[in-house]
């Protein structure tokens, strides 16, 4: 008890001396304590225990930079299980790690996938449609469904979203262009979590996106973001052929890097995107002052992971080029 009683008081008189104003806190040690007695030794002990430079670190290590913005992509393939349904347990997990992002001053875009696997695994395709009229029919029956369970997810943490639904036309400098920054300007604004998809009942292949990595890319381009982070099945960037034990995920891209030896062409069978392509973005993006990083949406807190304590967590990074 003595110890508690003497903790706090210590505490008691740190604090006093914090909260004072017009003050020199080092001056007023003096002056408010009492030679070599207990609330003196108290901070004495832990300056000397290095009290002062862990608080520093720690400051540190949350602090966030005013307005910081964040764009996550969620690939189909970190969202939905071997059998091609929606996998809800992952799809909670990125929302509680979005949620933490928010607490620590995040501002956050979400491009999501996974509306067409969603409407997939509801309903039966008909032989007679073509590819495209059935992506169109999964798209506009797995949307509502997605978009319904990232509203109650979301809700629990008392944070409202809102779907953007986009075309590609839409990035062409105009009105249309202006018109959607503005919107989604608006709703980080307004606290609301955007969440973004390529509008798949109205696109046209010739039209579309090449898939959501070049979609998550042009949003990261548009609001300014710092950030792109890229959510996929795989840690990142390997530094020969992935099916190797002998390769190894590159921590690291500087611009003049090549990675062409690690990058593998097949795609999932769940999106429409591959590493390939996730390079080109994450090359395009850092060349114009924006990191990217591409890590596995199934380790356990690799969002937060990878912001919070990149050191820890297996992951590729691309090097933004010197503005």
């Amino acid at each position: 008890m003595l110890q508690n009683e003497a903790v706090c008081q210590t505490v008691r008189g740190a604090a006093a001396l914090v909260g004072a104003k017009d003050y020199d806190t080092e001056g007023e040690i003096g002056r408010v304590t009492t030679p070599n007695g207990l609330t003196a030794r108290g901070l004495a002990a832990m300056e000397a225990a290095g009290f002062s430079e862990s608080v520093i670190r720690g400051l540190a290590a949350v602090k966030v930079p005013a307005g910081h913005r964040v764009v996550v992509k969620v690939g189909s393939n970190v969202l939905t299980r071997s059998d091609g349904a929606l996998d809800t347990t992952r799809v909670s997990a990125i929302v509680d790690q979005i949620a933490q992002l928010r607490e620590k001053g995040f501002e956050v875009v979400l491009v999501s996938s996974g509306a067409v696997a969603c409407g997939r695994s509801l309903i039966r395709g008909d032989e007679k449609l073509t590819d495209v009229q059935q992506r169109q029919l999964y798209s506009a029956i797995g949307q509502v469904r997605l978009m319904d369970l990232y509203y109650k997810l979301f809700q629990g943490y008392g944070i409202t979203v809102g779907q953007v639904l986009t075309q590609k036309k839409n990035f062409a400098e105009g009105q249309e262009y202006n018109n959607q920054k503005s919107c989604m300007e608006v709703m980080l604004q307004s606290r609301v979590l955007p969440i973004v998809n390529e509008n798949d009942t109205v696109s046209i292949t010739e039209l579309m996106f090449t898939d959501n990595d070049e979609l998550s890319g042009l949003v990261a381009g548009m609001i300014g973001a710092e950030t792109l982070i890229i959510l996929t099945n795989v840690d990142g960037i390997f530094d020969g052929d992935p099916s190797l034990p002998t390769s190894r995920v590159i921590p690291l891209i500087r611009p003049d890097d090549s990675v062409e030896g690690g990058i593998c062409a097949s795609k999932s069978s769940a999106g429409r995107g591959g590493m390939t392509s996730k390079c080109q973005v994450a090359r395009n993006l850092a060349a114009s002052g924006i990191r990217v990083i591409i890590a596995n949406g199934r380790r356990e807190g690799i969002l937060t992971g990878v912001l919070a304590s990149p050191e820890k967590m297996i992951h590729t990074e691309f090097e933004p080029s010197k503005k």
